[in-house]
Formats: structure tokens, C-alpha cells, sequence
């Protein structure tokens, strides 16, 4: 039981790492490493939950800001606090 939420953890984390990387301008920028990083997202998000990943993308949308940005708004990656420290 100890690997499996070990790996739920990294995928947690992986997924909080890519929401970063989606909102950086240099990725948007890319439209290849943007396509490879988003079908990645997508993939993870049934994991990670859908309902979470639709409210992200929702209020990015809505607002006109970064998925990085809406997800911190909605308090659904506390992690990513810890582990970026620009925040």
C-alpha cells in the first residue's frame, strides 16, 4: 500500500509541476512542448480528479488567467506553495 501512495504522490506532484509549466510564457510559446505537456495534463487529470481540473480550467478561462494562477485561487495545490517558492 506504501508504493501505491508513494506513486499517487508523485503523480500528484507532477500534475501541480506541469500546471506551472503551462502557465510559463516560453512553453506557451512552444506550441510543440505545450501539446506534449497538455495531452500529459489531460492524462493525469482523471487521477488527480476532474471535477478539480474542470474548476481550473473554468475560472482560467472565465478570468483570462494561467491555470497556475486560478488553481492557487481556488486553494486546490497547497503543495505547489511548498515547493515553488516565488509564490
Amino acid at each position: 500500500m506504501a508504493g501505491f501512495l508513494e506513486q499517487l504522490s508523485a503523480v500528484e506532484l507532477r500534475y501541480e509541476e506541469m500546471t506551472h509549466l503551462l502557465s510559463q510564457p516560453d512553453v506557451a510559446g512552444n506550441n510543440q512542448r505545450y501539446t506534449a505537456l497538455m495531452k500529459e495534463y489531460t492524462a493525469l487529470t482523471p487521477l488527480v480528479g476532474y471535477e478539480n481540473g474542470a474548476k481550473i480550467a473554468k475560472k482560467a478561462h472565465k478570468e483570462d488567467i494561467s491555470l497556475k494562477e486560478a488553481a492557487v485561487a481556488l486553494g486546490l495545490i497547497w503543495r505547489y506553495r511548498k515547493r515553488y517558492h516565488y509564490l
